[in-house]
């Protein structure tokens, strides 16, 4: 039997890394492991014994009942002991705690005369994995999930082993003076963690979720306070609240989950290169994510990202979390789908409605109650640009102040970053960026998707920041949660979203198209020697590196390789054009297609941001020898200006960051330092523009939206209700005129930015000035605004035009 079931339990999908947990508890020779598997079974039995042999290569000694057969059983575990093979214990009989104490006193007697370390190693083996229902009417005929009945087994074993799981708890040491009882809670606590890593805790019913946050005290209490006493009203207010919960609530469905699972194991093949992921803090994340419920936060630069995250997690064989997405996602079939992998819907704006905020919260409150972990997006929408945005911390306010209130104990937070070698919906990001309105989600788009099959879109890159918990946080800048007033409170969600975000940042892996799309497009000449390309490919990572930046596995193989392999797929797309002169490969890119790079080259803008600051300030300055004060001024101005645009890695620019930068270029020999005064050498300027044009699209940027402000205040009778528009219109006016050189620069995320920054943080008083400019006289607020416009128009000068 055990031998015919072999073919089948060679289907079960068991991640690298249970297989690298699993061999290590075989990695020192003073270990005699001791594998507890929960409820006596011979087929868990012979399934362990199938993983040890053929995973770890190790023989399983036999197994605690099987001892039962042997008249003289002491011997033969004295045979296992000396020889360090693993045996397996079983815990439970009858789903009761059931071990035996004189096989446990034989074992720790025998590893000290033998030198051995008794090591209990919680098995947990689940041969179909769904959650465990708080209630089923079926359980009684075909046992619990985790201990279903024998022939149950056996049927989930032929027909579902893809389904199976099988992971490894803490390992820990046991000795005389552990006695048996305390032995058997210890294990049991450890199974029930593993439980609820893999599978969550047990699961209710969608229906008595939202039963259960209807009358939830904090909904009662404002529906009692809208109703104002009025029993029709109150009566309206229940069913407005219970047609939120039904248009929000997630349902939550294995059947469904393993049909999406097996649709994407067809076709990621088919569209990427696979997955790249760090195993090490996932696993950190796992033995946290036993202890409290998590939120797992990424950043959001694409629709896939809802199904590369959680088809990772089913994989890793981790609890899928509940995603919280947009209403417009809704929309059948997806919407289906997606609430039965765990999504819950929340509508884009509330503004006025003084009931769905609490309800939303009330559910929220309720799954971390449940104990089950959550995904979101702080950013609150995808990226277009390519790079992070600033956060919104409604949803992680309503998370945290269960904590603050006590309701809950701590939350676990997992910085989660994702980077796609090739992203989807490119095509939708550049029309977006012009100008033109976003496509709705429909079934119709859905369809469109399956255009994607038999194209490369190269690999996907999951990397995690250390996943933490909120406490923690807390404790580590001194705030005691529960002594925070409104605003104290408001400040420190603040505090806590920008620490996850520039957590992801810092761990955003380097892609090869994203360097050579920032080297292609900082180059001031339209065309760029291959030598050139390479070259300057090497400066860059040599720069990274010295940040330690995370690196695609892929740069381990050489650079040459990698990069032409981009170019050859640039040139593919029509992005670049190759052209072969005297001898020579010249890359020339396309002036149209421009912005296509600029989304990749944003992926690591943040890296540059501070030497290209720098080099901006020593050139604008236009002279040979500057002192270390003008060049600090100039890079505050620019990190100031660019503040709405980039997530820093600190909120203000420091001497020592000033400091850092001008050292590299130092040992880069573009300039020298002594002591206060830097002076730049003859060769450097060419170079030195090369790194501030890192920059040029966003200066660009800001250039048109200061100088559209007079275009607008003296075209328009009346404020423009869309003044974007009325920027881009700007752009491509500038652009044309040649007053502006890079096409990119002309991009509706950047200009709203620009626009917002001047406006909200005083740079200029534009509505005073759509006034003034309508006047002859000068004015302070028209004076401010020309130098502002001036300042902004020499740092692009120094780069193209001198």
């Amino acid at each position: 039997m055990a031998f015919g079931l072999k073919r089948f339990f060679r289907k079960v999908n068991i991640p690298s890394l249970t297989l690298k947990k699993l061999n290590s508890f075989f990695e020192k020779d003073d270990v005699f492991p001791i594998f507890a598997i929960e409820h006596r079974s011979r087929i868990d039995n012979w399934f362990l014994k199938y993983v040890l042999e053929e995973k770890a290569h190790k023989i399983l000694c036999y197994s605690e009942n099987a001892f039962a057969f042997f008249k003289d059983f002491e011997s033969q575990l004295e045979h296992c002991v000396k020889k360090g093979s693993p045996i397996a214990l079983f815990l439970k009989k009858n789903n009761e705690i059931s071990l035996r104490g004189d096989f446990i006193k034989k074992i720790i007697s025998l590893c000290k005369k033998f030198g051995k370390k008794p090591v209990i190693i919680p098995t947990f083996i689940l041969w179909k994995k769904v959650a465990r229902r708080e209630y089923s009417r079926w359980n009684f005929l075909f046992g619990e999930p985790d201990n279903p009945r024998g022939i149950v087994k056996i049927f989930q074993v032929i027909t579902g082993c893809k389904k199976a799981v099988i992971d490894f708890g803490e390992p820990f040491e046991i000795d005389e003076k552990l006695n048996l009882e305390e032995l058997g809670l210890l294990i049991d606590r450890e199974l029930n963690k593993l439980e609820k890593i893999v599978i969550g805790p047990p699961l209710k019913e969608r229906d008595k979720i939202i039963s259960l946050v209807l009358n939830d005290p904090e909904v009662q209490k404002k529906i009692e306070e809208l109703a104002e006493g009025d029993e029709k009203k109150r009566r309206k207010l229940i069913k407005k609240t219970l047609k939120i919960l039904d248009e929000m609530a997630a349902d939550y469905k294995e059947g469904i989950i393993f049909k999406f699972e097996w649709l994407l194991d067809w076709a990621w093949p088919k569209i990427i290169e696979g997955f790249w992921i760090n195993e090490e803090r996932l696993e950190k994340y796992r033995k946290l994510a036993g202890e409290y419920p998590a939120l797992v936060l990424p950043c959001h630069k694409s629709h896939a990202d809802y199904l590369t995250l959680s088809y990772l997690f089913f994989k890793y064989n981790l609890r899928i979390p509940y995603i919280a997405a947009g209403i417009n996602l809704s929309f059948f079939p997806m919407g289906f789908i997606f609430r039965s992998c765990g999504a819950y819907f929340i509508r884009r704006t509330i503004k006025g409605d003084k009931l769905y905020p609490v309800v939303l919260e009330a559910y929220i409150r309720r799954l971390l109650l449940e104990g089950l972990p959550q995904e979101f997006f702080l950013e609150g929408t995808r990226s277009r640009t390519g790079k992070l945005l600033h956060p919104k911390t409604g949803l992680l306010s309503f998370n945290t102040k269960q904590i603050k209130e006590n309701r809950i104990g701590d939350i676990v937070v997992l910085p989660t970053s994702i980077v796609y070698g090739k992203l989807f919906e490119s095509g939708a990001y550049l029309r977006e960026m012009e100008g033109k309105k976003k496509e709705k989600e429909s079934a119709a788009a859905v369809l469109k998707t399956t255009k994607l099959l038999g194209k490369n879109f190269g690999r996907i890159y999951i990397n995690f920041g250390e996943p933490f918990t909120v406490r923690q946080f807390a404790d580590n800048i001194g705030i005691d949660l529960s002594q925070l007033d409104e605003k104290e409170f408001r400040r420190f969600n603040n505090l806590l979203a920008y620490r996850v975000l520039r957590d992801i940042e810092k761990e955003t892996i380097v892609t090869p198209i994203a360097l050579t799309s920032l080297i292609l497009l900082s180059n001031i000449k339209k065309g760029l020697l291959e030598t050139g390309l390479q070259r300057r490919i090497s400066y860059a990572l040599s720069y990274v590196k010295s940040a330690n930046a995370p690196l695609a596995d892929v740069f381990s193989k050489g650079n040459g390789d990698v990069i032409r392999k981009v170019i050859d797929y640039f040139i593919e797309k029509d992005v670049v054009e190759l052209k072969e002169l005297g001898g020579r490969t010249v890359y020339v890119v396309d002036e149209d297609r421009r912005s296509y790079l600029e989304y990749y080259k944003n992926n690591v803008i943040h890296l540059f941001l501070n030497v290209a600051f720098v080099a901006n300030s020593i050139l604008v300055k236009k002279k040979n020898s500057l002192t270390f004060q003008e060049i600090f001024e100039e890079s505050s101005f620019l990190f100031e200006m660019f503040k709405k645009e980039f997530l820093y890695a600190r909120d203000e620019l420091t001497k020592e960051d000033v400091e850092k930068e001008l050292k590299n270029l130092e040992d880069y020999r573009l300039i020298s330092v002594d002591k206060d005064k830097i002076s730049v050498r003859s060769h450097a300027i060419p170079i030195l523009k090369h790194v501030a044009s890192m920059i040029l699209s966003y200066l660009e940027a800001y250039y048109t939206v200061l100088d559209g402000y007079y275009v607008i205040a003296r075209d328009n009778v009346d404020m423009p209700s869309n003044i974007v528009s009325e920027f881009i219109d700007r752009g491509k006016y500038l652009y044309a005129m040649g007053e502006i050189t890079r096409r990119e620069s002309i991009n509706k995320f950047y200009y709203q930015n620009a626009h917002q920054q001047f406006v909200q943080n005083g740079y200029v008083d534009w509505h005073l000035l759509f006034e003034e400019f309508k006047k002859s006289d000068t004015s302070e607020a028209k004076e401010k605004y020309y130098l502002l416009r001036d300042r902004v128009k020499s740092y692009i000068s120094s780069i193209v035009f001198s």
